[in-house]
């Protein structure tokens, strides 16, 4: 299930949702690509370490301006309040995967 968000629920659903990785969406319903890649996420949003978000700029634009939005689409990766990695423009499923992964890969501990 990807989460809608608006400027009422976006601290809960984002920044309160401690230990779990957040992907937050960022599009537009006039952005073709952005309707593509929100689509591709439907699958992405089964997994159980991920929490999909979608934020509509033109409903969201505060938002949009404290993220910095240059372009839409764009994806964030943010875990415990912070932005981990940032994307702009179309992503295929497999560099999404990889995104996330990159960011929710655990670091292997030294060995003594």
């Amino acid at each position: 299930m990807i989460v809608e968000a608006n400027q009422e629920n976006f601290e809960r659903e984002v920044f309160d949702a401690h230990n779990i990785t957040v992907l937050l969406d960022f599009t537009a319903d006039w952005c073709e690509p952005c309707q593509r890649q929100t689509r591709q996420l439907q699958a992405l949003s089964r997994r159980k370490d991920v929490k999909v978000v979608r934020v509509p700029v033109e409903q969201c634009p505060n938002i949009a301006m404290a993220f910095d939005l240059d372009a839409v689409p764009m994806l964030c990766v943010v875990r415990d309040g912070k932005i981990l990695r940032r994307s702009v423009g179309y992503l295929d499923q497999a560099a999404v995967e990889a995104l996330i992964d990159a960011c929710t890969a655990k670091i292997p501990q030294p060995t003594v």
